[in-house]
């Protein structure tokens, strides 16, 4: 019997691909080369962006290299609404740097967050005006989802080391939206 949970990951990964390809500011960002899972708490981040460059593990799923990986926070999916949600991804997005598997040392948080999240949410809003509702929409749901998590998660320490499907699985996350924000655009 198939999950009638929706599947997170893949619609993240599939608004991530479309935005890539709408907005010149992200040109540069493979979009096959992203991977998203839901992870543990980290503070009060709600994701959190990491490149696998030359000297990282290596990543492979569903037949590509995977060269970043952006994991989704508890503060992301519990009590935020469906543009916050579209900023974050952004914010994450807006990291990547040119050389594949590389964070853009200009473009992290010690050059000062308030221009950097302002640029952040003025990508968001101009994004959410063009994306067809069908890609905007999973970011409003409220209820359980089922996101792709690490069972084991890759270290900087095993650049040797391979991992593939063995090393994630697809479980349930609950996400809550507040009546009224469940819409991207509202």
């Amino acid at each position: 019997m198939r999950d009638a949970r929706p599947d997170f990951t893949l619609a993240v990964e599939a608004l991530l691909t479309h935005a890539v390809g709408a907005l010149p500011e992200f040109s540069h960002v493979r979009a096959t080369s992203l991977l998203v899972v839901a992870g543990a708490a980290l503070g009060r981040s709600r994701a959190s962006i990491r490149g696998f460059g030359a000297l990282a593990p290596r990543v492979l799923l569903d037949g590509r290299v995977r060269r970043y990986e952006i994991t989704l926070r508890p503060l992301f999916f519990l009590n935020a609404n469906a543009f916050g949600r579209l900023a974050t991804l952004f914010h994450e997005l807006f990291h990547v740097g040119q050389a594949q598997g590389e964070l853009d040392p200009a473009r992290g948080h010690g050059t000062g967050r308030a221009p950097f999240e302002l640029e952040v949410e003025t990508l968001a809003a101009r994004y959410a005006k063009m994306a067809p509702p069908s890609v905007l929409s999973p970011l409003g749901h409220h209820g359980e989802v089922l996101c792709r998590q690490w069972r084991v998660r890759p270290q900087g320490t095993e650049k040797a080391r391979v991992f593939t499907e063995k090393h994630v699985f697809v479980g349930p996350v609950p996400m809550r939206t507040p009546v009224g924000q469940r819409s991207v655009w509202w």
